[in-house]
């Protein structure tokens, strides 16, 4: 429990940093290697033509042997106003509600970033317990 905690907070911590350096607050040289989680317009048109369709959009890949990701933005209302609801499921999952579908996909690629870079920078494995270690 309190793994996932300190999982959602630095998650929210690293969507801020990110959201901050997109942001127009920093200068243009520092951003070039965050573009990488910007939403490109066939990555809007797509999930905005899936939603369309299917009333989602969704998304499943293998990224190393036996370990996938499954990626979901689905709008829902919330006090009378549409919110996207991003669920990404990896070595853990988590629930991120967006106010629109540039921000859902911003928020999906900084979390499937963040999964991998766990997993290769420090050998991450979330089924891994206090005691295996």
């Amino acid at each position: 429990m309190i793994l996932r905690i300190f999982l959602i907070v630095i998650f929210i911590l690293c969507v801020h940093f990110f959201m901050r350096l997109s942001s127009n607050r920093v200068k243009t040289k520092n951003r070039s290697k965050y573009n990488k989680f910007l939403p490109t317009q066939s990555e809007i048109y797509a999930v905005k033509k899936q939603i369309e369709e299917n009333g989602f959009w969704q998304e499943m890949y293998e990224w190393k042997q036996f370990t996938d990701t499954q990626c979901r933005i689905e709008p829902f209302e919330e006090s009378g106003r549409k919110i996207y609801m991003t669920t990404i499921q990896c070595e853990a999952k988590i629930k991120i509600p967006a106010k629109t579908i540039e921000r859902a996909i911003h928020f999906k690629k900084i979390y499937e970033s963040l999964q991998q870079e766990l997993y290769h920078e420090i050998g991450w494995a979330s089924w891994k317990s206090k005691n295996t270690f």
